[in-house]
């Protein structure tokens, strides 16, 4: 899996909401990815946008304590970082900090240019929030993108490093154009016809629903195109010939595989998911129904179902039913007139998105319990 942009790309800081964070939030969907100008992927997360808001404002607000805030931790962060006091930054951390990570004169000296911060925006991942701020120079009118990750703890904040790279709070929210490094304004995405996969956090734990939570929740919307029993496509007549290849002589089954994908089969990822899964669908599973596609830049991503009995869809599923369904994906590009089955989206943001272990099962159980 493609590392998560936002995430790479900086040195993370995270926060709990709590009552003391009197910010207005709001949803604004927004575009993750279009294909030929029609939108594919769109997320949404509970935002708040901050206008020229600055640390000085903040420290006026006469607070004693550190942990009262998110901005003023932030602020106070800003201080020690500033005079190498890398014992007062570790009382800004939970548990999380290790001293011997943090360079106190190297810290300095990156900062050494700037006497303030400005804040950008804000986002609640999951049970925490994202703080998007900029480090900036009065003088030389200089910025740096920075953010923080701040925990609640009781009554009060505390910068982590007990960060969920994988959960869909952060990875969605690194889509948003009010947490890029760069902040764009932006229309509302148009998610009408769009599937919605809602996320929500409970007790640690990550769910998902296709109905609007009251719960404070981050989205994503997938523009799928669905199949009738009626469909005919170039697509399914190639799943019919994976199909028919596996079962008559599975060594054939890589010569349906796009050349230039055949080098990742090096890979053990790559090659566990040829040989060990879709290998075993495509022999061991009589019956594979075909159900939607995602356009991508360079082919579809196929949904499927596959089980070792028959089911009709439109009467009554049982639990004997759904539990002998299952759901997988294959990708097919065309290549001088014909389809080929290739191992990976070329497009990062689809590659994040889609293979998030936390999307990827939504869509899955959707499509299991669309029967």
């Amino acid at each position: 899996m493609s590392k998560y942009i936002f995430i790479a790309a900086l040195f993370f800081v995270t926060v709990r909401a709590s009552a003391q964070d009197n910010s207005k939030y709001t949803y604004k969907p927004f575009p993750v990815y279009k294909n030929e100008g029609k939108l594919i992927i769109a997320g949404d997360v509970m935002s708040f946008v901050y206008s020229n808001y600055y640390g000085k404002e903040v420290t006026t607000k006469g607070y004693t304590d550190p942990h009262a805030s998110p901005e003023y931790l932030i602020c106070e962060l800003f201080k020690d970082m500033k005079n190498k006091d890398v014992t007062g930054i570790g009382t800004l951390y939970d548990s999380t900090f290790k001293k011997d990570d943090f360079d106190g004169n190297q810290i300095a000296d990156m900062l050494k240019d700037y006497d303030d911060i400005k804040f950008e925006s804000k986002f609640k991942s999951g049970k925490s929030m994202v703080v998007r701020y900029d480090f900036v120079s009065s003088v030389s009118k200089k910025t740096y993108a920075y953010f923080a990750v701040i925990k609640k703890m009781g009554d009060s904040y505390f910068l982590t490093m007990d960060i969920k790279v994988s959960d869909p709070f952060n990875l969605v929210g690194s889509y948003s154009p009010n947490n890029h490094l760069v902040q764009k304004t932006y229309l509302a995405a148009n998610i009408n016809h769009m599937v919605p996969f809602y996320f929500i956090e409970n007790d640690s734990d990550v769910y998902y629903t296709t109905v609007m939570p009251d719960d404070d929740y981050t989205a994503v919307y997938v523009n799928f195109d669905f199949y009738t029993k009626a469909s005919v496509s170039p697509e399914i007549n190639f799943l019919k010939q994976l199909q028919k290849t596996a079962q008559f002589d599975s060594s054939k089954l890589i010569d349906l595989v796009l050349k230039s994908d055949l080098p990742l089969l090096k890979d053990p990822y790559f090659s566990g998911y040829f040989y060990a899964e879709l290998k075993k669908i495509f022999i061991g599973y009589p019956n594979i129904t075909p159900l939607a596609t995602i356009k991508i830049n360079d082919g579809k991503i196929l949904y499927f179902r596959f089980s070792d009995d028959k089911y009709s869809p439109g009467s009554p599923a049982t639990a004997a039913d759904l539990a002998n369904q299952h759901i997988s994906s294959i990708i097919v590009k065309p290549l001088n007139g014909r389809y080929y089955l290739s191992l990976r989206p070329t497009n990062d943001d689809v590659s994040n998105v889609l293979q998030n272990i936390y999307i990827k099962e939504a869509i899955y159980d959707y499509f299991k319990h669309k029967l």
